[in-house]
């Protein structure tokens, strides 16, 4: 699993946010190891059918196996983006 702090840092520091669009719905045994292996995932059905990932703090190691993993289970990636916010205090 690939852990962090709580609210994601330190108030101040920066905090990556992942996100991929698969070109089609997860099967539900695939998003239950997203979400064993990592923390703080976010996974919601859009039209198309589609279906967008969201990971924060997640580090380049991870996105690797993330993307291994859908390969792996034949989902095809549609786009990836990486944004990046500033830890505020507080949970």
């Amino acid at each position: 699993m690939v852990c962090g702090h709580p609210f994601g840092g330190e108030p101040g520091q920066v905090r990556e946010q992942l996100e991929l669009t698969v070109t089609s719905v997860i099967a539900d045994s695939v998003l239950e190891l997203i979400k064993e292996r990592f923390d703080n995932v976010d996974a919601r059905a859009v039209p198309g059918p589609a279906t967008v990932v969201s990971i924060a703090g997640i580090d380049q190691a991870g996105e690797r196996a993330l993307l291994n993993l859908l390969w792996d289970t034949g989902h095809e990636i549609g786009s990836m983006s990486w944004s990046s916010t500033e830890v505020r205090s507080g949970p």
